[in-house]
């Protein structure tokens, strides 16, 4: 095993390891209201449609948000795992590797050798400010937004003119956009991606 794939599985164990106490805990603040939600669309027999129409319904009342790419992501850890926290916690963690994983091949991308992509992947992991990967349900609306923002700078760093690269840009945008407003800096992101990519 190289050098690098040592430190990015090491990062991942380590990042388990540390959160595996909140991992563990329960369904709180906000996710209740997702739990509500899902348990009122069940009882009315649109479990799915009801999820699914979220894409075209436009901004929810009150709250005056789009954010419906999460809520597949909670129907089905709630069709495959029920009311069991454990593995909503997991799933959440699950993509915040993911992410992890995407920093790596932006870090690798813009230059960075092997060691020093797996090192940024690690620090992502460990990163103090965001605890509600492994604590909060309702922060993967974050998660997901995040995930899309990495995609579109990813493929923005990859892409040629308009290609398939460019047109999966545009599609992490949209599904960063689907996961919460915070995606809109985007396009920032690509700007400056462009700016620091290795000549």
């Amino acid at each position: 095993m190289t050098s690098a794939r040592w430190v990015g599985w090491s990062a991942v164990a380590v990042a388990v390891a540390i959160a595996w106490p909140a991992l563990n805990g329960q369904f709180l603040s906000d996710d209740l209201a997702v739990m509500h939600w899902l348990v009122g669309w069940d009882a009315n027999g649109a479990f799915w449609p009801s999820i699914f129409a979220k894409f075209a319904a436009g901004f929810d009342v009150p709250s005056h948000y789009y954010r419906p790419l999460a809520l597949i992501t909670y129907g089905l850890d709630q069709r495959l795992f029920g009311w069991a926290p454990l593995p909503w916690h997991l799933t959440s963690f699950a993509i915040h590797i993911g992410n992890a994983l995407l920093v790596a091949a932006v870090m690798r991308t813009l230059g960075g050798d092997a060691l020093r992509a797996s090192t940024a992947a690690g620090l992502f992991l460990f990163f103090p400010l965001a605890p509600e990967v492994s604590i909060w349900l309702s922060g993967r609306y974050d998660l997901l937004a995040v995930t899309g923002m990495l995609i579109a700078v990813y493929a923005h760093l990859r892409a040629q003119g308009f290609d398939r690269w460019r047109a999966l840009s545009l599609f992490g945008f949209a599904l960063g956009l689907a996961a919460k407003e915070a995606a809109m800096p985007t396009p920032g992101l690509l700007v400056l991606a462009s700016l620091l990519r290795a000549p």
